[in-house]
């Protein structure tokens, strides 16, 4: 009667234990997801090799700011897709690895034939050797992400070598403007000064050049020529033929300078620094761009040699550089930290979940050295005598790999010896494991500490993401807060 009493409450147990389990996917569907996650992972390695020479190609470029701006957004924005994608696939595969076990034990599967499926070679579509034992390719995915915050630190240091040169550039335009204004007003006085020479007084002593000064702080309006063409017209009707030429002449320069006018104008907000500047401007510098682009008045009042077109009638030289307008800099700006702040909420949540699953001691494969008594004594699975204990055998490091040399070697799983009666007869049935604190296994064989390894792993890349998605929220909002918003 003990013993059916104790069938059934064996058999209840296993029941519930079956109603536990999630519903279980068949082998061949197992597999082909491993695979094809194997392969997003493969796929991955070109795309960061190219991106690490678009990088470097970025970091040497000296070309335009805005286009150098542009790229560096692009490239940014690929990293951390990149890097999401990494993280994405290791908790894909984290998860499918947990189905062979559970499907082994329910005998969906024979272990045999799993292990026969996964060593089977898988090629990609260049007909190369993909990886696909789930060590070596989460060692991958950790290679990945390391070489991808490099990269991060290299884009870190290539926006703030940008940032320098487009104030470097908007300086260099500033004083290019100041240059320009300063000469026009150097040209305008050295022309007053002429008519003055040259042109005889109209109408109660009064200068008729009268109407080119050019003192004080540029006036992009200029009030006094809206009133000129009348000043003009009684000239010519008071004074003689000498006074009709130098009135036309006088006209003509003041065309001239309407026409500077407009164009000057697109630049007005540089216009109150030319008082404040001028005694830093180099006088050489403006003679050189006097004699390259202002045109040189004749002697005779009215004449002109032919030569040089007027400056009116020449391409202006002094034009803004297109920029991003402050809006759209703005709403992009904004996006950025929307999706810097949700990226940063699906990082806490996964390392929730990873945190959830539990950790433990990790299996050290460091010998510091064997007792005396046991210096004899060979590693299972390697056979090397007096080097290290079983368990921190390096050459077979995996608990799968382990389990198949026991099983091949017909040892016991508990105490390790091939003669061994198994069951609650083994020396070592109720010692438990150091890992796991279950019974029934040795230490040797556990695969708890590589669960707990891979966990480890994946919460440091995800404590590392997190990082960087805090220090792009706090880099983009002071990049705002820089614009105004």
């Amino acid at each position: 009667m003990a013993d059916s009493s104790e069938l059934e409450r064996l058999q209840a147990e296993l029941k519930q234990l079956r109603e536990a389990l999630p519903t279980l996917p068949d082998p061949d569907t197992l597999y082909a997801h491993i695979s094809d996650t194997c392969l997003k992972v493969h796929a991955l390695k070109d795309p960061i090799t190219k991106l690490g020479k678009q990088i470097d190609s970025l970091r040497k470029d000296e070309g335009n700011v805005e286009q150098r701006n542009n790229t560096y957004q692009l490239l940014d924005m690929t990293v951390w897709k990149i890097q999401y994608q990494l993280l994405l696939y290791h908790t894909t595969l984290d998860n499918l690895l947990t189905f062979p076990p559970i499907l082994v034990a329910t005998q969906a599967m024979e272990d045999s034939s799993w292990q026969t499926k996964m060593s089977s070679e898988l090629l990609d579509i260049d007909d190369k050797p993909v990886r696909t034992n789930p060590t070596e390719v989460f060692e991958d995915i950790a290679t990945h992400l390391k070489t991808l915050e490099r990269y991060t630190r290299t884009l870190d240091s290539i926006e703030d070598d940008i940032g320098n040169q487009d104030l470097r550039e908007a300086g260099d335009f500033q004083r290019r403007v100041l240059l320009e204004l300063q000469a026009i007003r150097l040209h305008l006085q050295q022309t007053e000064r002429r008519e003055s020479d040259q042109t005889p007084a109209a109408g109660g002593g009064e200068d008729a050049s009268g109407h080119l000064s050019f003192e004080g702080p540029v006036d992009v309006n200029y009030p006094d020529y809206s009133d000129s063409d009348e000043d003009e017209e009684e000239a010519v009707g008071k004074g003689g033929p000498e006074v009709e030429e130098a009135q036309e002449a006088d006209a003509g320069i003041v065309d001239v300078q309407r026409q500077e006018n407009a164009q000057i104008q697109q630049n007005a907000e540089f216009m109150e620094q030319v008082e404040e500047d001028e005694e830093a401007i180099n006088p050489a510098d403006l003679m050189v761009l006097v004699a390259e682009d202002l045109v040189e008045i004749d002697d005779a009042p009215g004449e002109e040699e032919p030569g040089p077109a007027r400056p009116a009638e020449r391409e202006v030289r002094i034009r803004p550089r297109e920029e991003e307008r402050p809006e759209d800099r703005v709403a992009r700006l904004r996006q950025e930290l929307r999706q810097a702040q949700q990226a940063r909420e699906n990082l806490d949540m996964m390392m929730r979940q990873v945190e959830a699953q539990g950790s433990g001691p990790l299996r050290n494969f460091i010998c510091r050295g064997m007792r005396r008594e046991d210096e004899e004594m060979p590693c299972i699975f390697c056979k090397v005598r007096g080097r290290h204990y079983s368990d921190q055998c390096t050459t077979f490091s995996s608990a799968r790999q382990r389990e198949k040399i026991l099983a091949d070697e017909g040892r016991c799983r508990a105490c390790l010896d091939w003669w061994c009666p198994r069951g609650p007869r083994c020396k070592k049935a109720g010692v438990p494991c150091r890992y796991c604190n279950e019974t029934g296994h040795n230490s040797c064989v556990c695969e708890a500490p590589e669960h707990y390894r891979r966990r480890q792993n994946q919460l440091e890349g995800l404590q590392r993401a997190y990082e960087q998605a805090t220090a792009r929220i706090h880099k983009t909002s002071r990049r705002l807060e820089r614009e105004g918003a």
